[in-house]
C-alpha cells in the first residue's frame, strides 16, 4: 500500500482515548481497516475525512496530558499564523510587481489572445454570453471567418433551454482509494497481458435441475446451496483437469499450481472486490458455499482482512443475477484465465430430433493469448460438468461428504 484515504473518525478533536481502542477507519486500495490507538491519551487530529495520506505520514497527534494538548494547539496556531503573514508579505510583493508592469502586462496579454486563437466575436455576442454566463468556445459562429455572432448565441441558448441544461454544470467527484485501485489494476492487467475473450452459450438445463434437488433437500443438508456455488464449484473442477488454466505468466514462464486458489468477484458498494477461496479443491460442495457466502458478506461490509484478495490462481466472475448474457471480462494479471457467467435464459432447443424448452448460459473466457490460442479444448471441460446429472439418492453424501464425485470426475 501506497497511500490511504481517511474514511471516518470515531472520536472528536480533544478527547481522551485509551490505548486499542479505534480512532478512525481508513480506506486502502483493497478494503476499509479498523486503526486502532497505540496509548492513551488526548487526540489532536491533523488529517481529516476524506484525506489522502502517504503511507508514514501524520494523521494525529496524541498529547499525554492536557497541558501538552493545549501546547500543540498553540504551536499549530502560531505555525498558522506563521504562513499567513508570509502570504500577506507575498501578496503585496506580487501587487507591486503587478503595478510597475501593469501597461506592459496588458499589451502582452492582448497580443497573445490575438495571436493565440482568440474567439473572434462580436460585442453583442460577448455581451449575450456574459449575461448567460456562457463559455464562447460551445459556440459555432456563422459569421465572417467563423465569426460568432449574436443569433449564434442565442440560437445555441434556445437548444440549451428546450434540453433543461442551460444552467447545469458539471461535477467533478474525486474517487476512493479503492476505486482508484481498481482502475490501476484493471489498467496494469490490459497493459501486461494480450488479453482475448470468447463466449459459449451451454445448456445447463440439468445444473439448475441439480440445483431444485439440492435445495429440496436443504433441511437434510443443513445449507441453502446457489447456483453460484454450483458454477463456482465446475469451474474448480475444471482447472483440476486443465492445469494450464490454474496458473500465472510473468513473461518468461507460466507457472501452474497443485492447488485451486480461486478468485471469486463480489460487487459492493466500493466497488468490485475480488476474495479469493484457498484450496477450493479440497473442498465439498457445502464446505465451499459456506466459504463463498462468508468471504461475500466481509467483502461487501468491508471487513476483508488483508491478503484475503491476493494469492489466487484464477478468477470467476458470475453476472448472472444482471440482464447481462455476455461480455468480455478483464482477467485477474498475472493469471492466465478468467471465467465468467452470464444470466440463464429460457429458449427453444433441440431435443432428440424434437424441440423443447431448454435453459441456456453463456460461459465466457478471457485468457492470456501468449498461453493460449483460443481453442475449444481450453474449457472443453464445462460441457462434461454441465451435462452430469444425479439421483436424488447421491446429494446428501455427494453434497456434504463427497469430492471427488460432486460433479461426476
Amino acid at each position: 500500500m501506497i497511500e490511504g484515504t481517511i474514511a471516518e473518525w470515531l472520536v472528536h478533536e480533544g478527547s481522551e482515548i485509551k490505548k486499542g481502542e479505534v480512532a478512525f477507519t481508513y480506506e486502502n486500495e483493497k478494503t476499509t481497516i479498523d486503526c486502532e490507538c497505540p496509548a492513551d491519551g488526548i487526540i489532536h487530529i491533523v488529517a481529516k475525512a476524506g484525506d489522502i495520506v502517504k503511507v508514514g505520514d501524520p494523521v494525529a497527534v496524541l498529547a499525554e496530558s492536557k497541558e501538552e494538548y493545549e501546547a500543540i494547539l498553540k504551536n499549530q496556531d502560531a505555525d498558522k499564523q506563521e504562513k499567513k503573514d508570509m502570504l500577506e508579505l507575498q501578496k503585496e510583493s506580487q501587487s507591486s510587481q503587478q503595478g510597475i508592469e501593469k501597461v506592459d502586462w496588458e499589451v502582452k496579454t492582448d497580443m497573445t489572445t490575438q495571436n493565440k486563437g482568440r474567439i473572434r466575436s462580436s460585442g453583442l455576442a460577448r455581451s449575450i454570453a456574459r449575461k448567460n454566463k456562457l463559455d464562447l468556445h460551445m459556440v459555432n459562429g456563422t459569421g465572417p471567418m467563423g465569426r460568432i455572432v449574436a443569433k449564434d448565441v442565442e440560437a445555441y441558448l434556445n437548444v440549451m433551454k428546450s434540453s433543461g441544461t442551460v444552467d447545469e454544470k458539471p461535477v467533478r467527484t474525486p474517487i476512493t482509494s479503492i476505486r482508484r485501485a481498481i482502475a490501476n489494476n484493471l489498467r496494469n492487467s490490459v497493459d501486461t497481458m494480450v488479453q482475448a475473450s470468447s463466449s459459449t452459450e451451454f445448456d445447463v438445463t440439468e445444473l439448475f435441475e441439480l440445483r431444485k434437488r439440492l435445495v429440496d433437500q436443504k433441511e437434510t443438508i443443513g445449507w441453502k446451496i446457489t447456483i453460484n456455488d454450483l458454477l463456482v464449484m465446475a469451474s474448480v473442477k475444471v482447472l483440476e483437469k486443465h492445469p494450464l488454466l490454474n496458473a500465472t505468466f510473468d513473461g518468461e514462464a507460466v507457472t501452474s499450481y497443485p492447488y485451486v486458489n480461486i478468485n471469486v468477484a463480489v460487487a459492493t458498494e466500493s466497488g468490485l472486490s475480488i476474495p479469493v477461496v484457498r484450496n477450493a479443491d479440497k473442498m465439498t460442495l457445502l464446505e465451499l458455499s459456506k466459504v463463498l457466502k462468508d468471504v461475500a458478506v466481509r467483502a461487501r461490509e468491508g471487513k476483508l482482512k488483508p491478503g484475503e484478495q491476493s494469492g489466487g490462481s484464477f478468477t470467476v466472475s458470475n453476472v448472472g443475477m444482471y440482464p447481462i448474457d455476455s461480455g468480455s471480462p478483464i482477467a485477474n494479471a498475472p493469471q492466465v484465465g478468467l471465467f465468467g457467467f452470464g444470466r440463464p435464459v429460457s429458449k427453444l432447443a433441440k431435443c432428440n430430433g424434437e424441440f423443447c424448452e431448454r435453459t441456456l448460459m453463456h460461459v465466457m473466457f478471457t485468457f492470456d493469448h501468449r498461453v493460449f490460442d483460443g481453442t475449444g479444448k481450453d474449457y472443453a471441460g464445462f460441457t462434461a460438468v454441465f451435462r452430469t446429472s444425479r439421483t436424488d439418492a447421491d446429494i446428501t453424501e455427494y453434497a456434504g461428504t463427497r469430492r471427488c464425485n460432486t460433479f461426476g470426475y
